[in-house]
Formats: structure tokens, sequence, C-alpha cells
């Protein structure tokens, strides 16, 4: 998609929806390079048991609010590198 959009000469402003993309490829780099689900992380549940297929809730509340603190650490994390990488894009 950037190289369609660099290769087409689109207007620069419209370049800036590629932050939709870059964010859900960052964010998705991040849970795999962490073993951490932000979706899992934010919900309060997990899904780490090998026989399980379905999700289940923490009942501990500082497992539940710590790993809602990094869920949302990951999403700023990957905000940050989406913008920076998108105004990039826009500026080429």
């Amino acid at each position: 998609m950037t190289g369609a959009l660099l290769a087409l000469n689109v207007n620069q402003y419209f370049r800036i929806i590629l932050i939709v993309p870059i964010f859900i490829s960052v964010i998705d780099f991040l849970q795999a390079k962490n073993k951490f689900c932000v979706g899992y992380g934010a919900a309060g549940t997990q899904n780490a048991n090998d026989d399980s297929d379905l999700a289940s809730t923490i009942t501990d509340s500082s497992a539940v609010s710590a790993d809602k603190k990094r869920a949302q650490k990951m999403n700023l994390q990957a905000l940050t590198i989406a913008v920076a990488i998108t105004i990039i894009f826009v500026i080429i």
C-alpha cells in the first residue's frame, strides 16, 4: 500500500491514511515481541492454557491492573511509532 501511494505520487496529505495499517503492523510486532495480547490484557482475560481454546477471566485485581497498564503502554508505543513513520511518508 505504501509503495503504491508513493509510486502513484498520491497527494501527501492523503498519505495520512497510512497510519492505520502502520499502527496495526507495529502493534502486531510488539505483541509478538512481548508475547502479550493487548486485547486480552485490556479486557482482563487470558488464554495462556495450552488445553483451552477459550479465554478465561483473571480474578486477581492487581494482575488485571498491571495487564491494562501494559496494554495501554503498548498501544501508546505503537501509536508513537506509527505517527513517526506516517510523518516520514507524508514528507517524502
